[in-house]
């Protein structure tokens, strides 16, 4: 996956990530967070079967037929880069919602009252950053912070890749 980006890991999660501030991607991040609690055995049970559905869909079909894979089957390039889209989002929802466990964790601790998921916080910002700007100029004016929880996130799972 890494070629298509120069074969830099950099390049890629620059990539997933503006990927997530683009707005058509805000309601799939929302749907994303509708069970945020990591440590709730209802979401993990939610998310595992989000990715039995994408996997059975996807990764053991083949790309023209749609029929299942054999053993033994060769994975072409036709059929590895059909994929690739499913493979960013995935990652883009692992990072989410491992962020807002984090973020529900930690907030738990401190106060009983829950927050705004950073990452809708940040993509609001995004948006009225680029409404502003109407598309022309530098989008950085805002990274003087450190990056979002987010973002680290989806960095820790290309880590692990």
């Amino acid at each position: 996956m890494i070629e298509f980006y120069n074969n830099t890991r950099q390049l890629f999660e620059s990539d997933l990530i503006h990927t997530a501030e683009t707005p058509q991607y805000n309601d799939l991040i929302i749907s994303w967070l509708s069970c945020p609690d990591g440590q709730n055995r209802a979401c993990t049970s939610d998310w595992a079967q989000e990715s039995l559905q994408y996997a059975l869909a996807f990764a053991y079909r083949d790309h023209n037929t749609s029929n299942a894979l054999q053993d033994g089957d060769i994975i072409t390039d036709p059929y590895y880069y059909s994929r690739l889209h499913i493979v960013k989002l995935r990652l883009l929802a692992a990072g989410v919602r491992l962020a807002r466990t984090l973020e529900y964790v930690l907030e738990s601790k401190a106060t009983t009252t829950t927050t705004t998921p950073t990452i809708l916080i940040h993509l609001q910002q995004q948006q009225q950053h680029d409404s502003i700007s109407n598309g022309v100029g530098d989008n950085n004016d805002n990274n003087d912070n450190d990056p979002p929880l987010w973002s680290f996130c989806i960095h820790c799972f290309l880590d692990i890749l």
